[in-house]
């Protein structure tokens, strides 16, 4: 029996494809644009807060954070957050406030990858979790670059079937729309499987001859 056909191994690669990116995470880049208030100190503030205990399990990875912009030593966590910037964070919903208030000294621009996993991927119903980025001034209340209140430049939400929305606050005070761009990360691992398979159907044609 033949279990090298290329067309069986293109089907099973496809399959395996379809399965990966079904459950995979999805990764986000996310820039700010900091150089309305470059040089000033404030703070970051990163929340990852389910709606209520009804919602389904969900983590937050953020990673390669970086930019013109210094880390100062003030620093509070609160809830299910483990790391340290500039190092990875990683939030879970397992609790009511999920919450990093970071001190820094602004630049003209920070960026980092945000990856969001877990139940809510496949999960049925309709209160979710919220991702959410405030920018504030030295005080620690007062917002920065937003048009919203409670300080907030950006928020993710993250609805029970894989769904995220993104929604941004911020002021259009560089002449542009906002100050914030989220892009999605391109070609998840499953991508990265189908091709890594494809490739080997010349190898595997020659060894045929």
């Amino acid at each position: 029996m033949n279990f090298l056909n290329p067309t069986r191994l293109v089907a099973a690669l496809s399959l395996l494809l379809s399965l990966s990116t079904a459950h995979a995470a999805m990764l986000y880049h996310v820039s700010v644009d900091t150089s309305a208030v470059n040089a000033s100190s404030g703070y970051i503030d990163l929340q990852f807060n389910p709606g209520d205990s009804s919602a389904p399990a969900a983590t937050a990875l953020l990673s390669g954070f970086g930019g013109s912009i210094t880390l100062l030593p003030t620093v509070t966590t609160d809830g299910a957050v483990t790391g340290v910037l500039p190092g990875s964070l990683t939030f879970a919903n397992s609790t009511a406030f999920n919450d990093v208030f970071q001190s820094v000294l602004f630049g003209s621009n920070f960026s980092f990858d945000i990856s969001f996993d877990g139940d809510f991927l496949n999960a049925s119903g309709s209160t979710g979790t919220s991702f959410v980025v405030g920018l504030y001034a030295a005080d620690g209340m007062t917002s920065l670059l937003t048009t919203d209140l409670n300080g907030t430049v950006l928020t993710s939400e993250l609805v029970p079937g894989g769904v995220v929305t993104h929604t941004t606050f911020a002021a259009d005070v560089l002449g542009s729309p906002s100050v914030v761009a989220v892009t999605p990360v391109p070609l998840p691992a499953g991508v990265w499987l189908l091709l890594s398979g494809l490739s080997v159907l010349p190898w595997w044609r020659k060894r045929r001859v």
